[in-house]
């Protein structure tokens, strides 16, 4: 993708795990191809280093700041540098200084989609880099229940004032899910991200459950692993994916042809490309077969070829695998 894409991830207040979200996301939308960065900009109480334990970490280069490297994820964050280790009060003006390095100062490598975690709060923080960055949209983190949402709302009205567009909703904590019996317990109450996404007239994007083993693995350090979450997460994910994507692939028509058993071809403005079901199978990025380590099956067709949206395709292989979702570049750069 020719130009980065940027979205901000606010609620307005803390405790509904935004940072939790904005981590998931960055790992999902890096599954699905996107090269990603993600900002913490919560410089009061940054988060997301012990989110993502880093092995690369952060140094300076001619001036600039070359982000820190978890699971792929090129990642900033205040908490790379010693004053805020333990806290320390900090006033406004070396505030504005990180945010200019946050903004002017920071040196990606070719990453097409950028991630930043906003603090609690509307303040100068938010206003500054919502007025020193091009954004491409927002997406508001609410729980439940009407406290909540009284406190997105300010966050939500704030995205209006800026010119930023509302990509959607997503209620987080929605409930809990009796691992025994399967039964939903609404432990912080019901229709707080609906009422939202109704009121300021966008999509909610989904409803996100209680996920023990998210929430251990985020704890450890060791990015996001799904339970629970996966599933809705991952359709955000696309969603998300759809929205700003298709502005600029929708004049493109795209096809994908199954030739016979073995191959298909996907074929774009006069461009065509073969490729082996098997070999794509090989490095599927679904969190399954990531995980298992699927041997590599020679033999293996597609049962169905799905297009998604105007930016992926999913196949559902006679392997059993149908989570798959490959972008165009998994096949070539056009």
């Amino acid at each position: 993708m020719c130009k980065m894409k940027v979205i901000v991830i606010g609620s307005g207040k803390g405790g509904v795990g935004k940072s939790t979200i904005s981590v998931s996301l960055a790992l999902l939308f890096k599954m699905l191809g996107w090269k990603v960065g993600l900002i913490d900009a919560d410089i009061y109480g940054p988060s997301l280093r012990g989110m993502l334990t880093p092995e690369i970490f952060p140094k300076e280069e001619n001036g600039f700041l070359i982000p820190a490297c978890s699971k792929g994820i090129q990642v900033v964050s205040a908490a790379y540098f010693s004053k805020f280790e333990k806290g320390a009060p900090v006033r406004a003006p070396l505030i504005n200084g990180i945010i200019e390095q946050f903004v002017y100062g920071i040196k990606w490598d070719e990453r097409d989609l950028l991630l930043i975690d906003l603090p609690p709060g509307t303040g100068d923080i938010h206003l500054s880099l919502l007025q020193k960055l091009s954004v491409d949209g927002a997406i508001g983190v609410t729980m439940p229940q009407k406290i909540s949402v009284l406190d997105v709302e300010k966050s939500l009205y704030l995205f209006q004032s800026m010119n930023v567009s509302l990509l959607g909703i997503i209620e987080n904590m929605s409930y809990y899910q009796d691992p025994l019996t399967g039964e939903r317990h609404k432990i912080f109450g019901e229709g707080g991200g609906r009422a939202l996404a109704e009121k300021f007239q966008t999509k909610l994007l989904g409803k996100v459950p209680i996920d023990p083993l998210l929430l251990e693995s985020l704890d450890a350090g060791e990015g996001a692993k799904f339970s629970l979450s996966r599933d809705e997460l991952l359709k955000i994910a696309v969603e998300i994916s759809n929205q700003l994507c298709d502005h600029e692939s929708g004049k493109k028509i795209v096809e994908v042809k199954k030739i016979d058993h073995q191959t298909f071809a996907v074929e774009w403005s006069k461009k065509r490309s073969v490729h082996k079901f098997s070999k794509v199978q090989e490095s599927c990025p679904c969190v399954l077969c990531a995980e298992k380590d699927r041997p590599s099956d020679p033999n293996v067709s597609a049962m169905s070829i799905e297009l998604v949206g105007n930016y992926a395709v999913k196949f559902e292989f006679t392997s059993g695998c149908s989570r798959g979702i490959y972008t165009w570049q998994n096949f070539q750069e056009f």
